[in-house]
């Protein structure tokens, strides 16, 4: 019966949600019959799907990197009596590269993890959308919030595991950290349930070859590009598009190519 919800190819959080979608079909279940012998089978049928979403939250991708930005802060506060630090770094690295589950994603599959009508994107639309919210006259001020609510409440990685491991916006939250890109998927999502829907993740490749993340969206004949790591506002690089190209410069280096842009209805390779 599980194998028939979840299919094997699913990413972990498509396979949480559907378990939690069965778990309440089935309490549903248990709440209209009277027959005590489909009760049993029903509650049976229950702690089984909740013993599969236990271990899929225990091998959660966000939560072990999470745990290893933990361990390298700790482990640098730690520098100069722990002589083996780089080599214990490198090892947990190594542990974490071999045991997080692998989400196989195409690139054109990027676009299904920008979910602006999942649950805990929209708990943090509620927090940070003006009273009385008017798209067209709070989108700016509710981007503010947003940028100010991650700075304060989320860490920023350096791991660059994103080649291998892009996380959906649960994983996210529920970690409170991410890389780059992590936290550009998170942003794009919350940004198109505002009802930005000009709102996409790009992806560059700088000037000394590595790759980049930041969001953009447009509003009134203007684009924002919000950049959680070379800003030090929301509006840095708000302005017309040709000059915010022009003016922007993540880790004070040059975009040598984009590369593609992606939101939740299309991907586009650039150039």
């Amino acid at each position: 019966m599980l194998e028939k919800i979840l299919p094997s190819d699913l990413p972990l959080f498509e396979q949480e949600q559907r378990l939690w979608k069965k778990i309440t079909e089935t309490e549903d279940l248990i709440k209209r019959t009277n027959n005590s012998a489909k009760k049993e089978k029903y509650e049976k049928e229950i702690l089984v799907l909740k013993e599969k979403v236990k271990f899929i939250q225990q091998n959660n991708p966000a939560k072990l990197r999470h745990e290893l930005n933990t361990l390298k802060e700790a482990l640098k506060e730690n520098e100069d009596q722990n002589k083996n630090y780089g080599i214990q770094n490198k090892l947990l690295k190594a542990i974490i590269n071999k045991y997080l589950p692998e989400q196989s994603f195409g690139l054109e599959d990027l676009k299904k993890l920008v979910l602006p009508n999942d649950l805990s994107v929209l708990s943090i639309k509620q927090e940070i959308m003006p009273e009385s919210y008017d798209y067209e006259n709070d989108y700016l001020v509710a981007i503010k919030n947003l940028y100010d609510y991650l700075q304060k409440n989320y860490t920023i990685t350096d791991l660059n595991l994103s080649n291998k491991y892009w996380l959906a916006p649960k994983d996210i939250i529920e970690a409170s950290a991410g890389d780059v890109f992590d936290l550009s998927i998170l942003v794009c999502s919350i940004l198109i349930a505002l009802g930005g829907n000009d709102t996409k993740v790009y992806v560059v490749e700088l000037s000394d070859f590595s790759r980049h993340a930041f969001v953009l969206t447009r509003h009134k004949k203007r684009v924002l590009i919000i950049d959680l790591v070379n800003s030090e506002n929301y509006n840095d690089y708000l302005g017309y598009e040709k000059d915010i190209w022009s003016e922007y410069s993540p880790k004070n280096l040059t975009i040598r190519t984009k590369r593609y842009s992606f939101n939740d209805v299309s991907f586009d390779y650039l150039e």
